[in-house]
């Protein structure tokens, strides 16, 4: 838009003299050196289309002395880029900054960077999020904005990302396509709805068919058959214990020496029934106490045990 060698010179000017806020922290001379090989390399990448190096170019410049001319050139590499808004506010203070000089190309810079911004005020599409009733954030593409309630937001054009949050209410999330040169702000109204209350836990169920259902019944239908087992024995030892019986004279003092096996056995069968007795009773009473405590059992349920000499039986309703 200028031409380079007078670009060239504003910026030696301005970076040897610089503004009174800025004297403390003057850059050496060999940054300043380096700065203008950089934004004259950062002119060749602009006559050569390549607008997204030279806005890298010219951000190393701005990083030794961010001047009128090389804001302006920011902005004209932000708007080749797409990234309207970002190029109008550099704009904006290339203008402020060269509105305080009293030069040829500070006047030049003042009407081009008013030209530029102009044009982008009709491209630079604006939304509106409307404030909802209780106290809410906004967050704008994830960038916390909670001020920006019913006012119009330039964005660049594109998708963005919508987030309204407040407590005791679920978020909202809204997704809008911004169009360049719609002049018409997109207008968004939140609608919050209230967090549901967490519902108190529940003991599960267990349905019907449910493996689980049918473990209380298995282990007392387990505890049963040991309960026969114990019978099975008991039985054996009354058979054994007839044998000896029928040898014996008075009270089992005359026995025939050759029953002694049979009288061993009669009495290990004793302390096998004893055991099974004990245990199968138990896991009876397990099973049943699993029955009674179990969420799904509704019925009572009562279940006995009647041992005898010959064995035992297990009695219960259901």
């Amino acid at each position: 838009m200028r031409p380079v060698l007078t670009l060239l010179a504003v910026l030696s000017c301005t970076l040897v003299v610089g503004s009174p806020r800025e004297a403390s922290a003057e850059p050496s001379d060999v940054d300043l050196a380096g700065a203008r090989k950089l934004f004259e390399q950062g002119i060749h990448q602009e006559e050569a289309g390549d607008w997204a190096a030279a806005l890298v170019t010219f951000r190393k410049v701005a990083a030794v002395r961010a001047n009128h001319v090389v804001r302006f050139h920011l902005g004209l590499c932000l708007e080749k880029t797409g990234k309207l808004v970002a190029a109008r506010d550099e704009f904006l203070v290339a203008r402020g900054l060269a509105e305080k000089e009293d030069s040829p190309d500070a006047k030049k810079t003042v009407a081009s960077a008013t030209k530029h911004i102009t044009a982008l005020d009709a491209r630079i599409p604006r939304i509106r999020v409307r404030r909802p009733e209780v106290g809410a954030t906004l967050s704008i593409d994830g960038t916390l904005v909670g001020g920006l309630f019913d006012t119009q937001v330039p964005l660049d054009p594109g998708k963005h990302r919508i987030d309204v949050q407040a407590a005791g209410y679920e978020p909202y999330h809204a997704e809008v396509t911004t169009l360049e040169g719609e002049l018409t702000p997109v207008e968004i109204t939140p609608v919050l709805t209230k967090t549901k209350p967490s519902a108190p836990d529940k003991p599960t169920a267990v349905a019907e068919g449910d493996p689980r259902s049918s473990a209380p019944w298995f282990v007392v239908g387990t505890g049963a058959a040991v309960l026969v087992g114990a019978g099975v024995f008991y039985g054996l030892r009354s058979s054994a214990l007839a044998d000896v019986d029928a040898s014996c004279a008075g009270a089992r003092t005359s026995c025939d020496p050759a029953l002694s096996d049979t009288a061993a056995r009669g009495k290990t069968y004793t302390l096998v029934g004893n055991v099974l007795l004990g245990v199968g009773a138990a896991t009876v009473v397990t099973g049943v106490g699993w029955l009674l405590l179990r969420p799904s059992a509704q019925r009572p349920v009562s279940i006995g045990v009647t041992a005898h000499l010959g064995g035992a039986w297990l009695v219960g309703r259901f």
